[in-house]
């Protein structure tokens, strides 16, 4: 046996802990272990999209949504937001307006400083993004940079140690034009240095004077955020309503440009235009920057809804909303525009969570439901340092309280499939596709990367609709029902980095490559020739984890139109 054939073969038996059964399969009994048989589930063929509804920008309503677990009120009032107490030039003058505020002052030597301070509720220790538009005077006879102070507690010692994050941007300033945009990734954990003196949370930029002179700075507007996972809504940091939000700006965050054009279906509305260069306002044309929206914008749900039906899809799985009324809405214009798409909801384990369901949209006439049952996805079946009696406690007890279909998620067991659990779920899916891309279950045209960057050297060719097929011999065998994960391919490293680079915070780096389609219709096949009872595509618009087939500058409406033939094609 050669190296290659015997690393291939070392590969395919290992599966990253994946060990499942060797089932007996008949035309409709599948007989398994424990002596019991069960009858091969019979399901209406579906296909699910996942909608993520986290988008926000400012002005429109998730930009103006306020998340009280998550975002937080820094102000309450949205004058004077800056502070220029830390200045130490003379002469200090400060004009301000709600959206610009403007400092100058004279040195009589060189040190003295104009400061524009902030506070803020929450950092990133990771990293930040900052988005300025500054003006200066004489900056030839300055530094400038922007500091972030921040206070980490150490669970050891069970004290603070106070921070500061120090980044020149003088470099950056254009002297020969009126204003500088600047668009910055501030690496914290790498660029601290532990200070005495803490001022608090606070955000400074910091002209300081190399020579004596008089000196301006002003900041016409800054976007600040961090990214946090569960808090990716683009929220700019500071809105007319004083809320401060926390997460990356557009450009800066999504692997694709979102962009229907309205051409290839008129009758639905165009979006996915937002200009990022000033607050509440669009700019002219040849300035827009395509590529977010507001997903609590009508129009936009309107919009997707209907592309959704133009694609094939037959339900739209909710995924974890910040709340019920986000649900609501969506329910709501689909009755508005008659759709014939019906809906289920991602939970997070739950009771409460399910309670609220269940008494608030379960009933609705557009909830899907299998045997009468409202369909809801509980979540992780268990993660891997999770005690196994935990996740199938939670499971239990959603079942005492409701008469529902339960559809688990393998998502967080990193491969470890937890044969029990089918005793209690409906269904069973496993979220993370591309894992299984990413060790090699494709084909060698698509590319996948590693945890470190590199790309994976040998392909189990043909042996993902095996992986498939096994995970659904194994839910058939217990009388339960199957759904394959779709994936037109992921690119989430505007977000998270390799291991080793800066932008690494724990959770790695993935990339497995569209191409041009090959992955989306090779996942696709691979679901079909499983037997899979039901399709989840991953996803409608997960956009900072590149899954989207929601139309985009680069792709248009491909994946839209793929998505309609293998549709027709699974439920032949």
């Amino acid at each position: 046996m050669s190296d290659i054939n015997r690393e291939m073969r070392k590969n395919t038996n290992r599966i990253n802990g994946i060990i499942f059964l060797l089932l007996v399969l008949t035309p409709t009994i599948i007989i398994i272990a424990d002596g019991i048989t069960h009858e091969n589930p019979e399901f209406e063929k579906t296909v699910w999209a996942s909608l993520y509804t986290w988008y926000g920008v400012p002005g429109q309503p998730a930009g103006k949504y306020f998340y009280p677990e998550w975002q937080k009120n820094a102000t309450d009032s949205v004058e004077n937001d800056w502070d220029t107490i830390y200045s130490s030039m003379d002469n200090v003058v400060e004009e301000s307006d709600t959206f610009k505020d403007n400092i100058s002052g004279d040195a009589t030597s060189g040190g003295q400083s104009l400061v524009l301070s902030l506070n803020y509720s929450r950092l990133s220790w990771s990293r930040m993004y900052v988005e300025l538009n500054l003006s200066t005077a004489n900056i030839e006879n300055a530094e400038l940079e922007l500091q972030i102070y921040y206070a980490r507690y150490n669970k050891t010692t069970e004290e603070y140690k106070y921070y500061m994050c120090n980044h020149t941007i003088t470099e950056l300033i254009d002297s020969s034009a009126p204003y500088t945009i600047i668009n910055e990734v501030f690496y914290v954990a790498l660029n601290s240095t532990e200070i005495d003196y803490y001022p608090g949370n606070i955000m400074a930029v910091n002209l300081t004077a190399t020579n004596a002179g008089s000196f301006s700075l002003g900041i016409n507007y800054m976007e600040g955020s961090s990214w946090q996972h569960y808090n990716e809504d683009f929220h700019t940091y500071a809105d007319n309503d004083g809320y401060w939000y926390n997460d990356p700006p557009v450009h800066l965050a999504t692997a694709h440009k979102v962009y229907y054009d309205g051409i290839k279906w008129p009758e639905i509305p165009s979006y996915g235009a937002y200009n990022h260069s000033k607050w509440n306002e669009f700019a002219s044309d040849d300035e827009l920057y395509y590529g977010i929206y507001d997903s609590l914008n009508e129009t936009v749900i309107k919009a997707q809804l209907l592309l959704m039906e133009k694609g094939g899809i037959d339900v739209v799985q909710i995924m974890h909303p910040w709340s019920i009324d986000v649900a609501e809405l969506i329910l709501n214009i689909a009755e508005e525009i008659n759709s014939n798409l019906t809906f289920s909801y991602y939970t997070g384990r739950t009771i409460a969570q399910l309670a609220e369901i269940m008494e608030n949209i379960a009933e609705d006439p557009r909830f899907y439901r299998i045997d009468d049952k409202a369909v809801v996805c509980w979540g992780y079946t268990g993660g891997l340092y999770e005690p196994f009696q935990t996740a199938y406690q939670s499971a239990v007890e959603a079942k005492k309280a409701w008469d529902v279909f339960l559809v688990g998620d393998l998502y967080s067991s990193r491969f470890i499939t937890k044969e029990e659990m089918l005793e209690i779920y409906d269904c069973w899916y496993y979220y993370d596709t591309s894992a299984f891309l990413r060790h090699g279950y494709t084909v060698p045209e698509v590319l996948n990367y590693q945890m470190n960057g590199e790309l994976y050297p040998l392909n189990n060719w043909g042996n993902l609709d095996q992986l498939f097929g096994s995970l659904s011999a194994l839910a058939h065998g217990h009388g339960k029902g199957f759904c394959s994960v779709v994936i037109p391919g992921t690119d989430n490293t505007c977000v998270h980095g390799f291991q080793g680079t800066p932008m690494y915070d724990g959770r790695t780096g993935t990339i497995n490559t569209r191409a041009n389609g090959l992955t989306f219709n090779m996942t696709w096949q691979a679901a079909i020739d499983a037997d899979s009872d039901f399709v989840n595509i991953v996803s409608w618009n997960e956009l900072h984890e590149g899954t989207e087939i929601e139309p985009t500058i680069e792709n248009g409406t491909t994946y839209i139109e793929l998505n309609k033939y293998w549709s027709e094609e699974f439920k032949q």
